[in-house]
């Protein structure tokens, strides 16, 4: 790795840690070049703003977590629910990621600035519409299979997020596994 993707990076963790202990609202009032330990024009070398440094925080979390899902997506002796498992653990794993994530989706909502960070999230489908068409599932219903599946992900994580109860959740996510299983039984006849 290149000496200036590394720094970039380092700068990233150092941030990005900031803010899953902080909050993303605190960043607005904090300066971010104090919180990675460097100058303004040190990190104005990688970023033009905050704006910026979200957007690469964001950027670098969904490759990551875009990366699990493909590898789960490629492994034909996982059914779906081994991939659904997995992957949920994968999110609890990278909660203060998630944490940005919810963060900045709901300040994109509401501002121009943040709103690139809406960018991409509808892009999980494409991955995992054409594995459930091969075992059997209409395109339409793969696609409302998979928005089902995404929304449950994203909403027992933003829930996990909220109130820390991986009790709960975790138990509520093990009911909608059992559950898919059988809508997906359902949708491949």
């Amino acid at each position: 790795m290149d000496a200036d993707l590394q720094q970039r990076n380092r700068h990233l963790d150092l941030i990005g840690a900031w803010i899953a202990k902080h909050g993303l609202a605190a960043l607005a009032s904090a300066s971010a070049e104090d919180v990675a330990g460097v100058s303004e024009d040190e990190l104005r070398e990688f970023f033009d703003s905050r704006e910026d440094i979200v957007a690469a925080l964001i950027a670098r979390d969904r490759t990551f977590h875009r990366e699990q899902l493909a590898k789960l997506l490629a492994d034909p002796t996982l059914t779906n629910t081994q991939r659904g498992r997995s992957m949920w653990q994968h999110y609890v794993d990278a909660e203060n990621g998630m944490r940005l994530f919810f963060e900045a989706y709901g300040i994109a909502l509401h501002d121009e600035q943040y709103g690139r960070f809406i960018f991409g999230a509808d892009d999980w489908f494409a991955m995992i519409d054409p594995v459930l068409e091969r075992q059997g599932m209409s395109s339409g219903n793969a696609d409302a299979f998979a928005t089902l599946f995404i929304a449950v992900i994203r909403g027992a994580m933003m829930d996990l997020c909220a109130t820390g109860n991986r009790g709960r959740v975790n138990a509520a996510m093990e009911m909608w596994f059992a559950a898919s299983e059988i809508l997906e039984k359902k949708l491949e006849q």
